[in-house]
């Protein structure tokens, strides 16, 4: 970001790919922050399937730009709105009301946004950091005009003040390859589960330097959240709250607090796991019953006991992961994302506890998904 800040170039394209609730878009706003910090322009989408991705890009640039003040905006006003001629906006004006023309005009998407970033690097020393969340929601169309962009920013022959950073679920990869062949070679950073020293940091960072973790506390939160930085967040907040730390109620956050926040969170994950137990198609749920009753299993076991093909199986298990349901060990094992979540599917197919994979019953002090 400071070499961007000082207008000595940019960086390539960097995406995150994670399941669900692992912090894709956290990380996005802290990106975010160290930029506008950095004094740059900022620039931020959430790709969804019914919005052109690079509509979107153009207009959230513009408003950035104009947030910056009229000066910046009249030094820099053609390639402006060259851009947003470029995806088929109409509008000449800082503060136009923007309108959908039929088509685009035959300037390049990449051509117009490389032109613009140079002119800010110019006209005002400023970079453009451009994050895109969702990414994997964005249609085919408009990811074959932003990917052939970012690729040819990333090799301009004198590096532009530009970052582009994407995150989506762990299919975006495929997404991306699917419109541009040569995103395979984009790099790609997949987010994993924090470990216990990483956890117990971020379950510290959120309080007052006056307040600490009495006892087994923090050591009884960081093995009920398992590294899921959802549940390190929610666990934290009920802790906090449930301490009455901020009023000096107690001297700080007691094992006690933290078997109530546990409580809590697995509340908020068994509601978020319901609806999405309603959302999954009926091959998704019987690949669900046979990890549940198998435990750790491969994708022939899985297919075997579900009483399903293959193909058919590896597809469900990519989209289970992808909602945070799932997850695949060492490219081939598929286990349960979330601790409680096999008796949860037990409970919803009608399967006996007994008939449960060793283990599987197994939870982390008080956390339950039971509907009871």
């Amino acid at each position: 970001m400071k070499a961007v800040a000082e207008n000595r170039g940019g960086i390539a394209p960097l995406f995150f790919t994670a399941p669900r609730g692992l912090g894709k878009t956290v990380l996005l706003k802290e990106v975010e922050a160290v930029g506008r910090d950095e004094g740059l322009v900022v620039a931020s989408v959430t790709a969804d399937s019914e919005t052109d991705l690079c509509v979107a890009i153009a207009v959230a640039i513009r408003r950035e730009i104009e947030r910056m003040g009229p000066g910046l905006v009249s030094r820099i006003r053609g390639s402006l709105d060259e851009l947003s001629l470029s995806v088929g906006l109409g509008g000449t004006t800082a503060r136009a009301t923007w309108r959908r023309d039929d088509a685009a005009t035959d300037e390049p998407f990449g051509v117009a946004l490389s032109r613009l970033v140079q002119e800010l690097g110019g006209a005002g020393g400023l970079g453009l950091v451009l994050t895109v969340d969702e990414l994997q929601e964005a249609s085919q169309g408009s990811l074959r005009r932003l990917l052939p962009a970012l690729q040819q920013l990333g090799h301009e022959h004198d590096p532009v003040p530009f970052v582009f950073i994407g995150a989506g679920l762990t299919s975006m990869s495929r997404t991306l390859a699917r419109a541009y062949g040569f995103s395979e070679r984009f790099e790609y950073l997949e987010l994993h589960r924090l470990d216990p020293t990483a956890a117990g940091l971020a379950l510290q960072a959120g309080l007052d330097s006056d307040v600490d973790w009495l006892g087994t506390a923090v050591e009884e939160a960081i093995a009920a959240a398992d590294g899921h930085p959802y549940l390190i967040q929610l666990i934290g907040y009920w802790a906090w709250e449930e301490s009455g730390a901020s009023t000096a109620l107690k001297p700080g956050i007691l094992p006690g607090d933290v078997q109530v926040a546990i409580s809590e969170a697995s509340g908020e994950i068994r509601r978020i796991f319901a609806t999405r137990w309603e959302d999954a198609s009926d091959v998704e749920k019987a690949v669900l019953g046979a990890v549940a009753h198998l435990g750790n299993g491969t994708y022939p076991g899985i297919a075997t006991s579900a009483g399903l093909e293959l193909g058919e199986t590896e597809s469900a298990v990519r989209k289970l992961n992808d909602d945070g349901w799932l997850e695949v060990i060492d490219l081939e094992r598929v286990a349960f994302a979330y601790a409680g979540l096999a008796t949860y599917v037990a409970s919803r197919v009608g399967m006996a506890p007994e008939t449960l994979a060793l283990g599987s019953q197994v939870l982390p002090a008080d956390v339950t998904l039971d509907d009871g």
